[in-house]
């Protein structure tokens, strides 16, 4: 991400996109727990209740949960299930090396080779070939998110008047870009 998900550094986003149960559900506790203390308005809690509707059943949790054998219902717990469909890429292990060393223009090179070499008239081919366009699609996506965030910072650093601002809004559009 870059620079800050929220309008002040000490704040915690909600992705409703990944799930809004147990934010509903803990909205007026989240103050009084021991640990990750967080701090509401009333006004913010309003707003939540308000778009969890739209959300329901169109979250990756409640998605997720959908698709899931009813066997599985009843030892869900015990498989750890539930991080997964609640937090989505928070739990991915990024090999941040491999993403500098080879950039996401060499993950698109190495994917396109491997698509290449598949011989298609092989079963296990055909999941290959659609996870792999399956990450050259999000490979793009992430290039023109990457890209839109560096026209952004760009027009938004030439309204800035204050000069540090400026620079740090040209460096990160600097940077997006040669993403």
């Amino acid at each position: 991400m870059v620079d800050n998900q929220s309008t002040k550094n000490c704040n915690a986003p909600i992705f409703p996109e990944y799930t809004m149960g147990f934010v509903i559900a803990e909205l007026d506790k989240f103050e009084k727990r021991d640990g990750d203390v967080f701090y509401i308005t009333e006004e913010t809690k309003q707003k939540l209740r308000d778009i969890e509707p739209f959300w329901k059943n169109n979250c990756l949790h409640d998605r997720g949960m959908a698709l899931l054998p009813e066997e599985v219902m009843d030892v869900l717990p015990s498989l750890g299930m539930e991080g997964k469909l609640n937090a989505g890429d928070a739990h991915l292990a990024v090999n941040y090396q491999k993403v500098i060393t080879e950039g996401l223009l060499g993950y698109e090179n190495r994917v396109r080779d491997l698509k290449a070499k598949l011989d298609l008239t092989q079963p296990d081919s055909i999941d290959k070939n659609i996870f792999y366009k399956a990450v050259l699609i999000a490979l793009d996506s992430v290039r023109n998110f990457t890209l839109r965030y560096s026209k952004l910072s760009a027009e938004l650093a030439t309204k800035e008047t204050d000069a540090k601002r400026k620079a740090k809004l040209e460096e990160i559009s600097r940077i997006c870009a040669r993403l």
